[in-house]
């Protein structure tokens, strides 16, 4: 009787198999950790856009939450040590006093994504302070025919509902980042009040 030969893997044939193994995770893991802190990012500033959109779309069509108090617009706020944004309505009461009212909306940045306001789009841009942003609500003024008007560097210590888009340029960036140095830009035309991700 013929005896049958069991045919098995030697023992350098497992270990060349698991080098190989450990090669292509070594190589992948890393793409795969950087599409998933892009995703972080990018989902961060999707969520603020989001905000940016409602806040001019409230002030579009403002109503007015008593008949004694009138909605001026809406203000965009950023607080660092909370890493959280909000949007509030700015409310003129009825002896003429004009204030900050209860945030409707928030939104906190995820613990590893860092918000810079920046005067142009890439990461390395020099700093420009635009929050907070108000959006107001439509006026009739010759001189300004844009409705979606965004107004930067708003005044929220002396309640002043004026702010600067006069410069030579209209545009002003929101730039998120990570430890990861992925980035993402958003940006503010000002005089349109067109909003994009870029």
């Amino acid at each position: 009787m013929k005896k049958e030969i069991q045919k098995a893997f030697t023992l350098l044939e497992m270990l060349i198999v698991l080098a190989i193994i450990s090669l292509l995770l070594a190589v992948t893991l890393p793409s795969i950790r950087n599409y998933q802190q892009r995703y972080i990012v990018k989902d961060a500033a999707d969520q603020i856009v989001l905000l940016l959109r409602q806040a001019q779309s409230l002030a579009l069509s403002p109503l007015s939450p008593g008949e004694s108090r009138k909605i001026l617009g809406y203000v965009m706020n950023y607080n660092s040590s909370e890493k959280s944004i909000t949007i509030s309505p700015v409310v003129q009461g009825e002896l003429g006093n004009i204030y900050v009212d209860t945030a409707l909306s928030r939104y906190n940045l995820p613990s590893n994504v860092s918000l810079s306001q920046r005067s142009a789009s890439n990461c390395s841009a020099s700093l420009t302070q635009i929050f907070p942003l108000f959006f107001s609500t439509p006026i009739d003024d010759p001189n300004f025919p844009y409705k979606r008007r965004v107004l930067f560097n708003y005044n929220q210590v002396n309640n002043q509902v004026n702010g600067n888009c006069n410069d030579s340029s209209f545009l002003r960036y929101i730039v998120l980042s990570d430890n990861f140095n992925q980035c993402f830009a958003i940006e503010i035309n000002c005089q349109t009040g067109k909003i994009e991700l870029k």
